[in-house]
């Protein structure tokens, strides 16, 4: 009997506290002369499959640290993060190119639509930013756009 199956899974304990599922079953068989053998069943399996923690090689406590860091910090971030957490810099890049890929991943999933027929969408764009010394046409600063269906808000 293997305790790999979904039957024998439920019937095994793990710790909560290890970041691996090992199951602490004793399987006993009888062979042909009645003796009784006892064996340890070796199905283990790690908590973080199918997470994204899965194949990082960063503990998880600094993954965290660079997630937290990436959302609150403003740009540019990348040489606070290397020294607050202690990573190269390929690292950093990495990890914060795999946030923007799940951040735009998340957006695009929760994006509505805003146009159908006999619908009126207002759209408007501003640019943040001052000019120094109220001088001169030039702003630097972010483009913003924004759009919103008249009715619906």
């Amino acid at each position: 009997m293997v305790c790999g199956g979904a039957k024998d899974v439920t019937r095994c304990r793990h710790d909560v506290a290890h970041r691996e599922f090992r199951c602490d079953r004793r399987h006993v068989s009888v062979d042909r002369r009645r003796r009784r053998k006892t064996w340890h069943c070796s199905y283990s399996k790690s908590k973080l499959v199918g997470t994204w923690f899965s194949a990082a090689r960063l503990p998880m406590g600094h993954i965290c640290r660079l997630n937290c860091m990436w959302l609150t910090i403003h740009y540019p971030r990348q040489q606070l993060l290397m020294c607050e957490v202690g990573v190269s810099a390929q690292t950093v890049a990495d990890w914060s190119s795999f946030c923007r890929e799940v951040w735009v991943y998340w957006f695009q999933q929760q994006s509505q639509v805003l146009s159908g027929p006999g619908v009126v969408v207002k759209i408007d764009e501003a640019k943040t930013g001052r000019r120094k010394y109220n001088r001169g046409r030039w702003v630097k600063g972010n483009w913003v756009f924004g759009g919103t269906e008249r009715g619906s808000g």
